[in-house]
């Protein structure tokens, strides 16, 4: 699923069409049972039109309003749904130091891995630009990635997803290995029947 942009289809990579927000949100939660890493990296659009017209409004109407709702905030929605060996990133594209620190809120309200922060307020990066600087926010920390071309922004970005994927791991093989030793215990099962 990709915004409005026109980039290559990379190889190996199945684009799936998804014009409104709605449709996207039936789609990231049909495709979240088979999906070990989410990025959404999409700015969804945060309302819906209630009665879209379908065409042109012409110039004869005096008084027009335009009636919103909300979308579903499919960030969250994935968050409540994720199994425990999902990994998922959001990103928050917000206005200078407030922004960051509103990022941090959104890493822990919504239970992300990972969260991206990208301070709009600058011109030099980010929108319109070939250029990005970015705060890497987990619940281990944060990285300060300084400027530079947003395809090493993207793959800085990968390095810590891998990195933060091996911890994970690491913290899990010492249990591993004891259960896999002779001398060790196997963890006592209550409440399950034995077969």
């Amino acid at each position: 699923m990709k915004a409005n942009v026109d980039l290559a289809l990379a190889p190996g990579v199945t684009e799936v069409a998804t014009p409104t927000a709605g449709e996207m949100y039936a789609e990231v939660m049909r495709l979240l049972p088979q999906t070990d890493i989410l990025i959404m990296a999409a700015a969804v659009a945060d309302y819906s039109v209630v009665d879209p017209t379908g065409g042109k409004i012409g110039k004869s109407m005096e008084d027009l309003s335009v009636n919103l709702v909300p979308t579903t905030d499919i960030l969250c929605e994935v968050a409540n749904e994720k199994g425990e060996e999902q990994f998922i990133v959001g990103f928050a594209a917000e206005y200078g130091a407030a922004g960051l620190e509103r990022a941090r809120m959104k890493l822990i309200r919504k239970h992300l891995d990972m969260i991206v922060f990208n301070d709009i307020s600058r011109s030099d990066i980010g929108f319109n630009s070939d250029y990005n600087e970015v705060v890497i926010l987990t619940p281990r920390g944060e990285t300060r990635v300084e400027r530079a071309p947003k395809e090493t922004i993207a793959e800085i970005i990968l390095d810590h997803i891998a990195r933060e994927l091996r911890s994970r791991r690491e913290e899990f093989l010492p249990v591993t290995n004891r259960l896999l030793r002779n001398d060790a215990s196997p963890p006592e099962c209550t409440g399950y029947a034995q077969g």
